[in-house]
C-alpha cells in the first residue's frame, strides 16, 4: 500500500506515517487505581489488537462524543462502574502502528467510581485483576509506557491512605472485593 509522507520519514515519529485512508483512532483509557494498585484486564486471545496481554480499560471515542463521555461509557460497558473522580493523566501513541494501525490513547487517572468492577465483556477481556505496581511490572503489557504511568501513581493529596485491594481471581471476587474497598473511600 502507498504511504503518505510529508517529510523524510526518518525525521517523523512512526505513528505519523500510515496508509492512505487509514484513520488515526482516538481512545479514552482509564488507569483505575486504589493507592498504588491498578486494575488491569487480560485481553482475550480473539482480539484483533494486542491479544493475550494485560491492558487498561477503555476504547474508541465515537464521532461527536467528548473524551470524558467516551471514558464513562466504556467503563460502564466493560466493568459496570461509573467514574466519579478522574482527570487527564497522559497521552500515548500506538506502540505498534504498523501492526495495529495508528492510535492516540488519552489516559485518565481514575481514583473513585460507583459500582463494583466486574468483567462484563469476556470477549474483550478474559480476566480482570488488581495488581501492585511491582506485580504489574512483571506482566506482558499492551503498551510499553504503562510502566512509566504506574510508577507515577501517588496517592492523591487530602485523602487517607487506601487499603490494598485483594487480588481478583474470579468474577465473584471481582464483584465483591472492590466494593468493600470502594465503600471505605
Amino acid at each position: 500500500s502507498r504511504l503518505v509522507l510529508a517529510h523524510d520519514p526518518r525525521q517523523l515519529p512512526p505513528w505519523l506515517i500510515f496508509d492512505v485512508g487509514q484513520i488515526m483512532k482516538r481512545c479514552a483509557i482509564a488507569l483505575i487505581n486504589i493507592g498504588s494498585n491498578v486494575l488491569l484486564g487480560k485481553r482475550s486471545l480473539g482480539r484483533a489488537s494486542y491479544p493475550g496481554v494485560w491492558d487498561l480499560f477503555g476504547g474508541h471515542i465515537e464521532q461527536g462524543e467528548s473524551v470524558e463521555a467516551a471514558l464513562v461509557r466504556e467503563l460502564q460497558e466493560e466493568l459496570g462502574i461509573t467514574p466519579t473522580c478522574f482527570a487527564p493523566f497522559e497521552t500515548l501513541q500506538s506502540s505498534e502502528p504498523e501492526r495495529f494501525g495508528p492510535a492516540e490513547f488519552l489516559v485518565f487517572r481514575v481514583d473513585a467510581w460507583s459500582g463494583s468492577p466486574r468483567n462484563l465483556l469476556e470477549q474483550e477481556h478474559s480476566e480482570i485483576r488488581w495488581f501492585s505496581i511491582l506485580e504489574a511490572s512483571m506482566l506482558t503489557l499492551a503498551h510499553p509506557s504503562y510502566l512509566k504511568l504506574f510508577s507515577a501513581l501517588e496517592p492523591r493529596p487530602n485523602k487517607a491512605p487506601e487499603p490494598t485491594p485483594p487480588s481478583v481471581t474470579s468474577r465473584a471476587d471481582a464483584r465483591a472485593a472492590p466494593a468493600a474497598v470502594v465503600a471505605q473511600l
